[in-house]
């Protein structure tokens, strides 16, 4: 009888968790973007992060979720969407809940571009992912201020890191400026609010924008209110996991979101968010 108990207590423990870190949906259609527009998705990976950015032509995968996935539901989810290539994978720092996935995905489809910082991680994860960069024969740019990335009117800058020392590896991390037709969405990986204050100096007029996918999974470190002053978003998005062990997102954080006037969306409580960026407007995908 205990053995069976406890088979009935391990079964209810991955149906938990496969229901709190799923971004496979329920089986409907995925809609594919149509020329002129392109689909920002925020995928539900629990406690971790994964969007994916398309047009009708290009494929951009920001980050990979956690490794608890071991990037089994993510290729899932690719699949499911007709996608057998990316064009460019971001990994914007070596952490587990962004790069949990990429080994996977390295291995899985065809990866053209791999973006990352030069911040290593004494962790298996990274060293897999590492060694499936060289295996698949993966073209790696390094992640600075320098790099601009343009598919059609879709442009895709590396604003962070700028410089070659952070005190922390999430400041450290890649921090992306997304545009297309008007539209503008900022990555900001889990960068802290110092972070986002030396932001501020180095692009005094480049910041307004209309999403936001808000930093550090809605830690209190970040998403200060002159940062929001700054940004102006319309949407924002916290890509969490449900009743995660961190307490995110912070009611500090939802409080400065709502006094902003930010319409938020989040991952634990909606899975997977869909944004369309086309003729200059940005509105959520139904």
């Amino acid at each position: 009888m205990r053995g069976f108990l406890r088979s009935i207590a391990f079964f209810l423990t991955v149906v938990t968790l496969f229901l709190t870190c799923s971004c496979g949906g329920d089986g409907a259609a995925i809609p594919s973007p149509q020329d002129g527009e392109v689909h920002i998705t925020f995928l539900n990976v629990g406690q971790a992060d994964c969007a994916l950015i398309r047009t009708s032509e290009t494929v951009i995968v920001v980050d990979t979720g956690d490794v608890a996935t071991n990037g089994a539901e993510l290729s899932a989810y690719l699949r499911r969407a007709g996608i057998d290539r990316i064009d460019l994978l971001v990994l914007t720092h070596p952490h587990k809940d962004h790069i949990g996935g990429a080994p996977t995905l390295l291995r899985e489809f065809d990866v053209a571009e791999c973006l990352m910082t030069d911040l290593l991680e004494d962790s298996t994860v990274f060293r897999e992912t590492v060694a499936a960069l060289k295996q698949e024969g993966c073209k790696v740019t390094r992640a600075n201020d320098e790099v601009l990335y343009e598919y059609g009117g879709l442009s895709l800058e590396v604003l962070s890191p700028f410089r070659e020392f952070y005190a922390t590896v999430n400041d450290a991390g890649a921090v992306l400026l997304l545009r297309y037709a008007g539209s503008a969405c900022l990555f900001t990986a889990d960068v802290s609010d110092a972070l986002e204050k030396e932001l501020m100096e180095r692009y005094p007029d480049a910041l307004d924008v209309d999403l936001l996918k808000v930093s550090h999974h809605g830690s209190s470190d970040a998403t200060s209110t002159a940062f929001l002053s700054v940004l102006t978003p319309k949407f924002a998005v916290i890509s969490c996991g449900a009743g995660n062990a961190y307490g995110f997102p912070h009611m500090e954080v939802l409080s400065r979101l709502s006094s902003a006037g930010v319409e938020v969306h989040r991952t634990d409580t909606e899975g997977n968010i869909s944004f369309r960026m086309k003729n200059g407007d940005l509105s959520i995908l139904k």
